[in-house]
């Protein structure tokens, strides 16, 4: 799981991938997605899972409503 940070607006951006430095280059080269809007992008932060089906829960949860607080913590953590 990672965590991107737009270089020009700070929003941020929460994947899953098993190809770090693959996917951050789509990030920052295709169009027509929601994070094309924002680039360039930078990673901020990872964390490895032993399943790709652990990272992918870690992620539905920091997006959805109940991981707002731990989202918010983690983009704090981030900031500093």
């Amino acid at each position: 799981m990672y965590g991107l940070r737009s270089i020009p607006t700070g929003r941020h951006y929460i994947g899953s991938t098993a190809d770090l430095a693959g996917r951050l280059d789509e990030h920052n080269t295709r169009t027509g997605r929601w994070t094309s809007a924002f680039k360039p992008w930078g990673i901020v932060d990872t964390e490895e899972f032993e399943t790709r089906r652990k990272a992918c829960n870690s992620e539905a949860f920091l997006e959805g409503r109940q991981g707002i607080s731990e989202r918010l913590r983690l983009i704090g953590r981030l900031r500093s």
